[in-house]
């Protein structure tokens, strides 16, 4: 508190003290808010790329079954595993097209494997206005079937 030096409260200081005060106040709150909001949009955007990715573990699962379980009359298990992996993309409002399927059949089982760039999984890329782009990464899933 200032004080004068007759022994009197000086109004003036400690009415600038808290000008001062209420300045530094208002700047911690915005930096504590920007940070929030920060956390606030990873939080979301996480949301949406553990949905993308539950989705594209779906479809890797349902191709797998496929590629175990169905015969391939007048196809190869190829298209038909391609065309079931792109139903379950398609169906989870992906862009199936983009999804790249790859199979290798070791006899009694069928190992299958897709990956989805993030992209085509319309996740958002809301941190790239903080510069933390995601956009150059992609799902990589497998399941194995068992015939």
């Amino acid at each position: 508190m200032a004080v004068s030096k007759d022994g009197r409260r000086n109004l003036n200081a400690m009415r600038r003290s808290n000008g001062q005060r209420r300045g530094v106040i208002y700047l911690q709150s915005l930096l504590v808010m920007m940070i929030m909001a920060l956390l606030t949009i990873a939080l979301l955007q996480w949301t949406f790329v553990m949905s993308s990715h539950q989705a594209v573990n779906a479809a890797t699962g349902e191709g797998a079954r496929v590629a175990a379980r169905a015969s391939f009359a007048g196809s190869t298990q190829q298209a038909v595993t391609e065309e079931a992996v792109r139903e379950v993309l398609a169906a989870n409002g992906m862009e199936a097209a983009d999804a790249t399927v790859l199979i290798v059949d070791g006899g009694n089982s069928v190992s299958v494997e897709v990956h989805m760039p993030f992209g085509s999984a319309k996740v958002p890329d809301w941190l790239s206005a903080f510069g933390l782009s995601m956009s150059s990464y992609e799902f990589q899933t497998s399941a194995i079937g068992w015939k």
